[in-house]
C-alpha cells in the first residue's frame, strides 16, 4: 500500500482525511526531512529537485503529499530525468547537469555525477520520471506524516532549507 501506483489514490487520499495534522511536531518533521534524504535534493540550492520555500502555501497538503508518495505521476519536464546507453552497454541515469555534443554530465538521486563523452552515446532519452524514489512515507505511521507536514509548513523562506542541510 502505497507504494505509489495510481490504483493506491483513493487510499491514499482516505488516508489524508484521517490524519490529525495538528498534532504535527516541526522539529520531527525537520529530523525526518533529513533521515529520508529529502535535504539532499531540496536543500541548499542543490538544483536536483524543486525548491520548497513556500511549498505549502503553492500546493494543497493533498496534492502536496500525493506528489511525495507518487512523485512519477506529474513530473515537470525540468525534473524529469534522462537515460544514456553508452556503445559499451552502460546505462545511466540522471537530471543533465552538462548537455553538449561533447559531453552530458548526468547527476543522480545520490548526487553522483557521470560524464559521458558525446561520442560514445548509443541511445539517450528524456524519461517522464522523478528522481525521487517511490515509497518514502510507506512505512511511517500518520505521525510522522504530520511532523513532515508541520515542518514543510515552516519552509516559507529559504533560510529555514539552507539550516535544514546544513545539519
Amino acid at each position: 500500500q502505497l507504494g505509489g501506483s495510481e490504483a493506491d489514490l483513493p487510499a491514499l487520499v482516505a488516508r489524508l482525511n484521517q490524519i490529525s495534522w495538528d498534532a504535527g511536531d516541526l522539529e520531527r518533521g525537520r529530523k525526518l526531512f533529513l533521515s529520508r534524504g529529502c535535504a539532499q535534493c531540496h536543500g541548499a540550492g542543490s538544483g536536483l529537485g524543486p525548491d520548497l520555500a513556500g511549498v505549502t502555501s503553492r500546493f494543497s497538503r493533498d496534492d502536496l503529499f500525493i506528489a511525495i508518495v507518487q512523485p512519477n505521476r506529474d513530473v515537470s519536464p525540468r525534473y524529469q530525468t534522462t537515460l544514456i546507453e553508452t556503445k559499451s552497454g552502460q546505462v545511466y541515469t540522471g537530471l543533465p547537469v552538462i548537455n553538449s555534443a561533447e559531453i552530458r554530465v548526468l547527476r543522480n538521486a545520490v548526487n553522483q555525477t557521470f560524464s559521458i563523452r558525446g561520442s560514445e552515446i548509443e541511445i539517450e532519452k528524456k524519461l517522464a520520471r522523478s528522481l525521487m524514489p517511490e515509497g518514502l512515507l510507506k512505512d511511517l505511521p500518520d505521525g510522522d506524516w504530520a511532523d513532515l507536514y508541520a515542518y514543510l509548513r515552516s519552509l516559507s523562506s529559504r533560510t529555514a532549507l539552507l539550516d535544514a542541510a546544513d545539519d
